[in-house]
């Protein structure tokens, strides 16, 4: 079944039972203007149900006032789950090699790389030797472990950057993930990470400036190097065809994972919802 309007999004399996929730790992990714949870049963290994939320909200005070709401009045997210995880989109972030990162100066150097939220975390990238530092507003952090005390917690960067490893090539690729109007863009060369980068978009051309701009910076030419796209993106939006008339290499991100997905969520492409199906992996 799926019901909602653009904002509100429910899917679900015929098979799916609400009062069986403890068969379920309860996935959740929580961004400023956005909140997606997904239900995976742990026997079966198939994802039975998806509901995503998207807002607009004028500063973090209200954002946080919308997660709260949208959680007090849904019953499904609050029921017992047998695991859950979370993770943060978008966040502030700098990424850091093992050999240079001390922890004691984890602020000092989000605050010279990107803008503090407040509220500093550290992710492992274990597979390419390196820390993410990046922050979350405080209140919204309290407020998720409040309803969520015995939660995994990671940034949505890690998630990616360790699935980009994992299905990587033996070329380069750059890959775009669109989301809450940010595009992050990352490029893998083989298996060591190259660059990683975000840009916030407000057009069609904002999006090709900042793709092709990746491009010259790494020396790359669009005719030779593979884009692959996933995230808020179809071919058929403008997003896409704009792409398309610089970039003729480009493709959708097709998921790998061993987790199967219920008919429902079949007939939706798989490529806008990896990165909360591939969470459960990565935390």
């Amino acid at each position: 079944m799926e019901t909602g309007e653009n904002n509100f999004r429910v899917i679900q399996s015929s098979k799916f039972h609400s009062n069986k929730t403890k068969e379920y790992h309860l996935s959740i990714q929580v961004g400023l203007k956005s909140l997606i949870f997904t239900l995976l049963n742990i026997k079966t290994l198939t994802y039975d149900y998806l509901q995503s939320f998207k807002f607009s909200s004028k500063n973090i005070i209200e954002c946080e006032e919308k997660i709260r709401l949208f959680i007090n009045e849904n019953n499904l997210i609050k029921k017992s789950f047998s695991s859950t995880s979370i993770s943060y989109v978008n966040c502030q972030n700098t990424l850091i090699p093992n050999t240079l990162f001390k922890e004691e100066k984890a602020n000092s150097i989000l605050n010279f790389n990107a803008e503090n939220h407040g509220y500093t975390l550290i992710d492992d990238i274990a597979s390419q030797d390196a820390k993410i530092i990046y922050s979350i507003p405080k209140n919204i952090d309290k407020l998720l472990k409040t309803y969520f005390p015995f939660s995994k917690y990671s940034s949505q960067d890690k998630i990616l950057l360790e699935y980009y490893k994992k299905i990587q090539k033996d070329k380069i690729i750059i890959y775009a993930y669109f989301i809450e109007n940010k595009i992050n863009i990352t490029c893998f060369n083989k298996k060591n990470l190259v660059s990683h980068n975000h840009f916030e978009y407000k057009t069609k051309e904002d999006i090709l400036y900042y793709v092709l701009f990746f491009y010259e910076q790494l020396d790359l030419l669009p005719t030779e190097t593979e884009l692959v796209l996933h995230g808020e993106i179809q071919k058929e939006d403008y997003n896409f065809l704009i792409l398309y008339d610089y970039i003729k290499n480009i493709s959708f991100l097709k998921n790998t994972s061993k987790f199967k997905l219920c008919e429902k969520l079949k007939e939706i492409p798989t490529h806008n919802y990896i990165a909360i199906y591939n969470q459960i992996l990565c935390v």
